[in-house]
């Protein structure tokens, strides 16, 4: 919270704390390091063209599994490069706008050149993705596959390079969601220079990092994707916007404190007998039932049991211990924080 009011410190610190990312990105030189980069980025909710997740196997709900999905995209979705009305090349041409703007705020040569290399670069992307009503099919996301499979899958994409990079190197499966797309980003990666990758790099780096950087380069993240894209004519107060970043990144933490003075755990117990009274009710009225069969009652009953209840707040809070915290370090916080749930996330595979 207070790293975010503290704009002073942020104007004089311009582009600053992205200067070590920056030299990362200039340091690739072919497209195996660029695999490496993909891997590391995953760490920053960076948006890279290949995404890495952990969650709940939706074909086998006691487990987690690894996957794999699309993006790299500036723009919400792929039809907004695909369509070619009006409103779409208008707003094509209002990010062209942006992307270039932000290059010159960072001092950088050529911010019209840039520009077009990352749209052209994101409209290939773009034409490799599904559409939304693809997407919406989940036995056609759901793609369990290999090394040797994703191999084939994506020939010349350094899977293991990238998944090491990712701390994912003990993974040998993963779950694909479009696997046409990354066939083609396979392709796209190897045909585009590692010069325009990084262009491509550099900007969304800025892009990511805006609102949170020096006033500048805030505002100009604001016009764009909230007065362009969302419509909104003006931006919430600081002190606001810095409320909602604790709650983005230590909501548990701050609901802990909230519930400590609000939701004492006498009141917490109180609502927990009244579920289990309610389930015990429920109970009984299954087994009293005349039109159920004594086997659909058991299946009713095992269906009961397993209801979970949250009441309030969860018996084991969330741990910020891999947190470090710097009043003078915006950037950083997020960064870390950043690293603390994804390390969260990958733990999941124990």
């Amino acid at each position: 919270y207070k790293s975010f009011l503290n704009e002073p410190l942020i104007n004089t610190l311009g582009l600053n704390p992205l200067r070590g990312d920056i030299a990362r990105i200039e340091q690739v030189r072919n497209h195996q390091q660029l695999a490496v980069l993909w891997g590391e980025l995953q760490r920053y909710r960076f948006g890279t063209p290949v995404a890495v997740f952990v969650g709940q196997d939706q074909r086998q709900s006691d487990q987690y599994i690894t996957g794999a999905s699309q993006g790299g995209l500036g723009l919400p979705d792929r039809d907004y490069y695909l369509k070619d009305d009006e409103r779409s090349l208008q707003l094509i041409g209002q990010y062209r706008d942006f992307i270039a703007k932000l290059w010159q705020l960072a001092g950088w040569e050529q911010p019209e050149q840039a520009a077009e290399q990352v749209i052209a670069l994101e409209t290939q992307l773009a034409k490799a993705q599904w559409s939304r009503i693809q997407n919406r099919d989940r036995n056609a996301t759901y793609n369990k596959l290999n090394r040797a499979e994703l191999a084939k899958l994506a020939p010349g994409f350094d899977w293991p390079a990238f998944l090491q990079a990712a701390e994912l190197g003990q993974v040998q499966e993963l779950v694909i969601r479009q696997p046409s797309y990354f066939t083609e980003f396979a392709k796209l990666q190897a045909q585009v220079p590692v010069s325009q990758w990084q262009t491509y790099l550099k900007f969304h780096l800025l892009r990511v990092n805006a609102a949170n950087l020096s006033e500048p380069f805030a505002q100009a993240s604001f016009d764009f994707y909230g007065k362009t894209l969302s419509g909104l004519q003006e931006q919430r107060s600081r002190e606001k916007r810095a409320v909602n970043l604790v709650d983005s990144n230590l909501g548990f933490m701050v609901g802990k404190e909230y519930v400590a003075r609000h939701f004492k755990p006498e009141a917490k117990a109180r609502m927990d007998e009244m579920i289990e009274n309610l389930r015990g009710a429920f109970k009984e009225a299954i087994n009293e039932l005349e039109w159920m069969s004594e086997a659909t009652k058991v299946e009713a009953q095992a269906k009961l049991a397993k209801f979970n209840t949250k009441i309030g707040y969860p018996d084991v809070w969330r741990d910020y211990d891999c947190l470090t915290i710097d009043a003078n370090d915006l950037i950083g916080n997020l960064r870390r924080s950043s690293e603390c749930e994804y390390q969260r996330m990958v733990n999941r595979l124990g």
